[in-house]
């Protein structure tokens, strides 16, 4: 049976030090965008480090993301994740912060409190559904 390669572009989150599997082979983990992918017996040239922008095919094998090529993109290429992100920094460079003490932590604490009860809530309703449950 053929396996497919898929392709993955996006930002490195994280890399794990150098390991050695129980037989024998090395290999590295990395983080791209929040998913875990293992790149086996790693090239000495390879010189991925967190924050970098990369483009990866990789296989799935089983439970595992395993990566057979990894090249850096430029992230300053405006493709629609870039314009995006200088959109919203544009907003970002617009907005004014107040004093820390002019900040009132109970309604901070209130509006987080509102928050996780609404998720929560949204979580009851789908499992309610889910399992037929009729529970108040």
């Amino acid at each position: 049976m053929a396996v497919s390669q898929k392709t993955v572009t996006g930002k490195v989150t994280n890399v794990s030090v150098p390991k050695t599997s129980v037989k024998g082979d090395k290999y590295v983990r990395i983080e791209i965008d929040g998913v875990w992918f293992s790149v086996w017996n790693p090239s000495e040239d390879l010189s991925v480090k967190v924050g970098d922008m990369v483009k990866c095919c990789y296989v799935d094998q089983g439970n595992f993301k395993n990566i057979k090529t990894v090249e850096l993109v430029d992230s300053n290429v405006d493709n629609g994740i870039n314009v995006e992100m200088k959109r919203v920094q544009n907003d970002v460079d617009d907005v004014s912060f107040e004093s820390a003490d002019k900040i009132d932590p109970n309604k901070r604490i209130d509006d987080d409190l509102k928050e996780i009860k609404y998720k929560l809530d949204l979580i009851v309703e789908i499992l309610k559904k889910k399992f037929d449950l009729d529970i108040e």
